[in-house]
Order: C-alpha cells, then sequence, then structure tokens
C-alpha cells in the first residue's frame, strides 16, 4: 500500500519548519545558510550530517555533484518509522529525478510513516505522480 502524509503550502510557508517541529528522526531535509536562500544544503535528521545541496547561480540552481545519491543512500536506509523527505518538487515531479524513487520506495514500505513536503501548487501533480492509496495532507 502506497501511504504518506504530505505537509503543503506556499514558498516560504513554513513547510520545513512544520517537519522540525515534528521531531523526527529519520530523513533529510533541506535547510539554507541564510533568508535569501542562496545556498542550501541536505542534511540527515538521523545524525545531523549535512552534504552540499545547491547554490543559486545566474540562471537558476546548481545542483552539488553527489547530493541525491548521498540522500537516496541514506533514505534507502529507512525500515520502520516515521521519517521525512523535504522537498518534493517539479524535478521529481516532471523529470522523475531528485528524491523522485527514494519517496515511492517509502512509500511502499508497510512500517514507515513518511512525510513529504510539496508545494501547494505542485499537490495535484504529486498525487498523480504517486497515486498514494492513502495520504493525509497538513497545510501550513
Amino acid at each position: 500500500m502506497r501511504k504518506c502524509r504530505i505537509i503543503t503550502g506556499a514558498r516560504d510557508a513554513g513547510k520545513t519548519r512544520m517537519v522540525m517541529s515534528l521531531s523526527l528522526r529519520q530523513g533529510i531535509v533541506t535547510l539554507s545558510e541564510s533568508a535569501d536562500k542562496n545556498v542550501r544544503y541536505l542534511m540527515d535528521l538521523s545524525d545531523g550530517a549535512v552534504h552540499d545541496f545547491m547554490r543559486r547561480g545566474e540562471r537558476g540552481y546548481i545542483i552539488s555533484d553527489g547530493a541525491f545519491e548521498w540522500a537516496a543512500e541514506r533514505l534507502s536506509r529507512i525500515e520502520k518509522g516515521s521519517a521525512a523527505v523535504d522537498e518534493c518538487g517539479m524535478l521529481e515531479l516532471r523529470d522523475r529525478a531528485g528524491f523522485h524513487d527514494s519517496i515511492a520506495a517509502l512509500m511502499e514500505k508497510e512500517e514507515v510513516n513518511l512525510y513529504v513536503t510539496v508545494r501547494d501548487s505542485f499537490l495535484p501533480l504529486f498525487l498523480s505522480e504517486f497515486s498514494p492509496d492513502e495520504y493525509e495532507v497538513i497545510t501550513t
């Protein structure tokens, strides 16, 4: 059964803050060094390890080498309990890249209670792409 909890809201509505407030001990969150979000990194909730994720360039964000592979390896270790993937965006929904395969795999694990952050405007695409059998939408 494909299941998840979807934390949704507009850009900068506090989706990541909500994930952090849940005190989850597994998963990956995307954090910024400053409010302008020019530099972002990934943090593993299980041990606080971080990995460079992306930097804003002249034509959009530039993804750091190995970022998604690092996250996928860590997410693949999750077998049970609550976990988060922050966030699912157009890279996952349009290109089936980024966290796409990790989200799909975690949704299939019966003993995992998955929380995924999704911008509110992408929610219909998320539901269409991942077709969860059971889900709850939490709005920030």
